[in-house]
């Protein structure tokens, strides 16, 4: 019996981060489309890039499995690959569907699970810069309407350090 070689650890955890997150992704862009009904022009941008990225991603993950070792560029340029789309996609639907800023919580989640404390927090201070200039790009004026990006940094933050912290547990 030939025993398939023990894939990397940081190809394990990318695999465990598809698992969840790509399913999850896919969720807060249909019901954001289908619940909110933007603009055909917007429904179409945000599903076509949805497609692209479950694409990108499966291809990526079929082209990790056959690595021994993984360079921390790679995991860099899918992590700055989801992030460009999911920002774009969340300004778009942003006026429609308000949950859609867990969009941009999925790429600091995904960082505290296969890299280092200090990317997680580099991630973290991205997706919340990014709370701020879509709040801005939007017109937030009112205390209420700003203290929304205040509290979905603070639970980018904390949810994603938690996380890191959990996964770092099985590195020992």
């Amino acid at each position: 019996m030939i025993e398939e070689p023990k894939l990397p650890i940081e190809a394990q955890r990318a695999m465990l981060v598809t698992r969840y997150l790509t399913p999850l992704a896919i969720v807060f862009v249909v019901l954001g489309v289908v619940l909110s009904q933007p603009t055909k022009t917007y429904s179409m941008i945000c599903l076509s890039m949805l497609v692209v990225l479950i694409a990108f991603n499966t291809l990526f993950l079929q082209w990790l499995k056959g690595r021994t070792n993984v360079s921390g560029w790679v995991m860099d340029l899918r992590r700055g690959v989801n992030l460009v789309a999911n920002v774009a996609i969340v300004y778009l639907l942003t006026p429609y569907w308000s949950p859609i800023w867990l969009l941009l919580t999925l790429t600091p989640l995904a960082t505290s699970i296969y890299d280092s404390k200090n990317k997680t927090l580099v991630a973290c201070t991205v997706s919340s810069a990014l709370f701020f200039a879509v709040a801005a790009v939007h017109g937030f004026h009112s205390p209420i309407e700003w203290s929304l990006p205040v509290a979905y940094s603070l639970f980018v933050f904390i949810v994603s350090l938690l996380v890191h912290d959990l996964a770092m547990m099985g590195r020992d």
